[in-house]
């Protein structure tokens, strides 16, 4: 659910109202923290829809998207960790069926271009 200043502020009605009297300090504060909250949700959407999560044993495990970002590319900066190659790789994307990759196919030359919000898994 996303969060927007007007949803916050009937949410935050809501609370008030059903709170009964509360002071204006606590009033305030009530609507600070679901301010901050809403801001918080909204910059994890945003994280999640411009970046490509990599799962598995790397280092870094959420990579910011560009336009010119491919698979090999986003584990390469995912810095991959395990001493073998991965066994399973696998592209989710919102939307699709599941890519499934060895790493051979990767090590031959294949690469494909990642979207925003892709989800890489490398499994040993």
């Amino acid at each position: 659910m996303k969060l927007t200043l007007s949803s916050i502020l009937f949410y935050l009605a809501i609370l008030v109202g059903s709170a009964g009297c509360v002071s204006k300090g606590t009033a305030v504060r009530r609507a600070r923290d679901a301010f901050l909250a809403g801001q918080k949700q909204a910059a994890e959407t945003a994280l999640h829809t411009d970046s490509v999560w990599i799962v598995g044993n790397v280092a870094n495990p959420i990579i910011p998207w560009t336009s010119d970002m491919t698979l090999v590319r986003a584990i390469i900066q995912a810095q991959y960790q395990s001493p073998g190659d991965p066994r399973h790789i696998t592209v989710i994307r919102n939307g699709t069926s599941p890519f499934h990759f060895t790493a051979a196919q990767l090590l031959s030359g294949f690469d494909m271009p990642l979207k925003a919000g892709d989800k890489v898994e490398l499994k040993q």
